[in-house]
């Protein structure tokens, strides 16, 4: 399996990022009332950038807006009447608007920290057309097949750590999940039933429902997590797809054609005995007395993927899974990802 690089062709942002408060929206409807919410501020959308998919970034500054004539197309000039009455403190402001259901983030202190400030929000990519990246990400989304949004909020990872990208670059890959190629040369999981262990973000569950996954369940006991996979899985437009499971693994009833776990090696292995149970088997392989079960749409049964390893882990890991075998093992940094299946 090929390692999570920079896309084709690395694009350039759309905009540098330089204002105060920079923000993105999935929607027109959405930067409307982000716009609407941020005058209530005081506080004024300074810029506006398309950045592919119907998603806008926006750049605000904590200053009131002054609107005038425009020339003679007819349009508005927006000048800034920056004065020490009128500005209000950034944090207040970006929290204010984050708790309202906006995706906000402070922008760079200064023009001088514009550049590392986008290259630390700029998209990861995990194959060749694809990436994962914050709502606010000054990157065209229609850059690669498939762009994933991640407001990491108050939840945990915003898919850009090595464990997520190992998970994400097999979840992907044709020849990992035994799936067909569509355009891109990315999987084609249409008919898949998926369960992401720990979600977090929701960032394995979303991208496992855009290549079409019929079903996924994203289960975790922190209730932030489930929250920020909620919102996330509708800024991404799959919460049809993404059911939120707030439940012990062992109330899931299974069995699934994937099952996706990034999460601490030792948790991994406590969960062991559970994880077996929730890998759909091929066709004959059921315990004894039990129902055979249909065969995942690739033909040999279900793939459990695991990350969150280091290499000293692997072995003790793999002896807690068997009689799971390991088909795929991925290395990225000092991470491994790993992919089992009966």
């Amino acid at each position: 399996m090929p390692s999570p690089a920079a896309g084709p062709a690395d694009p350039a942002p759309i905009a540098v990022v330089t204002a105060p408060i920079v923000a993105g929206a999935a929607h027109d409807a959405e930067a409307a009332a982000l716009e609407a919410a941020a005058a209530e501020l005081g506080v004024a959308v300074v810029s506006r950038h398309a950045v592919g998919r119907g998603r806008w970034l926006l750049q605000l500054s904590a200053s009131r807006r002054l609107l005038t004539n425009g020339s003679a197309g007819g349009g508005l000039d927006e000048k800034l009447a920056v004065t020490s009455g009128e500005q209000i403190a950034v944090g207040e402001a970006v929290a204010t608007l984050r708790q309202a259901g906006f995706a906000v983030l402070a922008g760079p202190p200064s023009e001088a920290y514009a550049v590392v400030w986008g290259r630390r929000n700029g998209p990861s990519w995990f194959a060749p057309e694809a990436f994962v990246c914050f709502p606010w990400s000054p990157v065209d989304r229609s850059a690669a097949r498939l762009a994933v949004e991640i407001d990491p909020g108050a939840g945990f990872g915003a898919g850009g750590h090595p464990t997520t990208l190992g998970l994400l670059a097999g979840l992907v890959d044709p020849a990992v999940v035994d799936a067909p190629a569509a355009p891109g040369n990315l999987a084609d999981l249409s008919g898949r039933r998926v369960l992401d262990v720990g979600c977090g973000t929701g960032v394995l569950a979303i991208a496992a429902a855009l290549r079409g996954a019929a079903l996924v369940d994203a289960l975790d006991i922190a209730p932030a997590a489930l929250d920020a996979t909620r919102a996330n899985a509708i800024r991404n437009g799959v919460a049809d797809r993404v059911h939120l499971v707030d439940a012990d693994l062992a109330r899931c009833p299974g069995p699934y054609d994937l099952v996706l776990a990034n999460i601490h090696a030792d948790v991994i292995t406590a969960l062991a005995t559970e994880l077996r149970r929730l890998v759909s088997r091929p066709v004959g392989a059921a315990g004894p007395g039990a129902d055979p079960e249909p065969p995942a749409p690739g033909g040999g049964g279900g793939l459990l993927g695991v990350s969150g390893l280091s290499v000293a882990q692997v072995s003790r890991l793999e002896a807690a899974l068997a009689p799971l075998r390991t088909v795929h093992r991925h290395h990225l940094d000092d991470w491994v990802t790993l992919w089992f299946r009966w």
